[in-house]
């Protein structure tokens, strides 16, 4: 092991306690690409990632209110649907399928994580939370309306058609999400 694989596995992250990811946890997820490399994010990817995505959300009991694929890293927000969710696991098995999806690119060694607390939860810090993830094609200049990038969006198992594009996207996810969660 170089002494730079050295130092990079002894700054590794420390997460928190794993109960916190677990339940109705709500965390909002940021995945860089190792030494943030571009050339992966196409539409070939995409397609393929979420048609294991659904399957991986409803395995760990999850969904993801938005996320947002941007050239270099992405962003992802899961909230627990029930007593058996499991955000670390989730992510471990994410991480893996991602990386095979992407080769010869691959992740940063590990996630960035912020479990958001009650305050956070409240819908306007929510709501503020959202638009940011939504708006990073917009900060990067890569669209004029975060609504014209074609690798946003939401996943809720059981409701394919939720686009956070349309007017009526927080009304129903909520009440898909109230029907689902325990």
């Amino acid at each position: 092991m170089s002494p730079n694989e050295s130092s990079a596995r002894k700054q590794r992250l420390h997460r928190l306690d794993p109960t916190f990811y677990k339940d109705k946890a709500y965390v909002h997820w940021t995945f860089t690409t190792h030494k943030r490399r571009t050339g992966w994010l196409t539409d070939s990817f995409y397609q393929s990632f979420q048609a294991q995505f659904t399957h991986l959300l409803v395995r760990y009991h999850q969904c993801c209110p938005v996320y947002c694929f941007m050239p270099d890293h992405a962003h992802f927000l899961f909230v627990g649907l029930n007593h058996r969710s499991n955000q670390l696991a989730l992510i471990q098995q994410l991480t893996r399928q991602w990386n095979e999806l992407i080769q010869p690119y691959e992740l940063s060694r590990q996630a960035y994580d912020n479990v958001l607390r009650e305050r956070d939860r409240q819908q306007s810090a929510f709501a503020d939370l959202v638009g940011y993830i939504l708006r990073n094609p917009v900060r990067k200049n890569l669209v004029e309306h975060w609504q014209d990038w074609p690798y946003s969006g939401c996943s809720l198992p059981g409701y394919r058609t939720l686009d956070p594009r349309k007017d009526y996207f927080w009304k129903n996810f909520w009440k898909g999400y109230r029907e689902q969660a325990d």
